[in-house]
């Protein structure tokens, strides 16, 4: 097997060790035509690690890669290629630092396209770009962890200027305007005029 860096390909040792490349969070639930981030991650279980690639799979009919962000990762992703025709996503990492712990690889957004069902989000772990994590040529992964996405479709709202909840939709009464007016009393200086009637007897 191999990793990649930029142009560069590291032959490696195909004996893997107890780490696992995984994805947070292993459920998520997220609105048609609405963004949902996952993190792909490394639990390195014990050894240091020094470069990382992966290739992840989802269904493009129902999601969108909108980003990729390795910008709060230990790991510097030297090429990544997503195709939202295939709905493939592939790459690779290192850093000139080794890391050991769970590590953050790289936060990836995706956008629903539809507002039922799931899809998986799955590693592949053979083929040109299997997921491996590596210590010094090394793998130490022992499995990997995908994710499921369920899509949602979002309520149904009023039309614009009604209130309630559909199909009770509702137009509220005009806001009242006599709160600013006032009433003409007759002023104290005022006289009325009295017709007196005299009656004769």
């Amino acid at each position: 097997g191999f990793a990649f860096i930029g142009a560069f390909f590291i032959v490696r040792s195909l004996a893997a060790g107890s780490g696992q490349v995984y994805i947070s969070p292993a459920t998520a639930s997220v609105q048609n035509g609405s963004n949902t981030t996952v993190a792909v991650r490394v639990n390195t279980a014990g050894p240091n690690a020094d470069t990382a690639q992966m290739t992840l799979t989802y269904d493009p009919a129902k999601l969108q890669v909108v980003s990729i962000d390795s910008s709060s990762s230990p790991f510097n992703i030297s090429a990544n290629y997503k195709d939202n025709g295939s709905g493939t996503i592939s790459g690779g990492a290192f850093t000139t630092t080794p890391v050991s712990g769970d590590l953050l690889i790289a936060n990836i957004t995706f956008k629903a396209l539809a507002g039922s069902g799931s899809t998986a989000l799955a590693f592949l772990t053979t083929g040109v770009y299997p997921t491996e994590v590596d210590s010094g040529g090394n793998s130490i992964t022992g499995s990997t962890i995908g994710a499921s996405i369920t899509l949602t479709t979002p309520p149904p709202t009023c039309p614009t200027g009604q209130v309630g909840t559909p199909p009770n939709c509702t137009t509220p009464p005009p806001a009242s305007s006599g709160s600013g007016s006032s009433s003409k009393a007759p002023s104290s200086g005022s006289s009325s005029k009295s017709s007196s009637s005299s009656s004769t007897s």
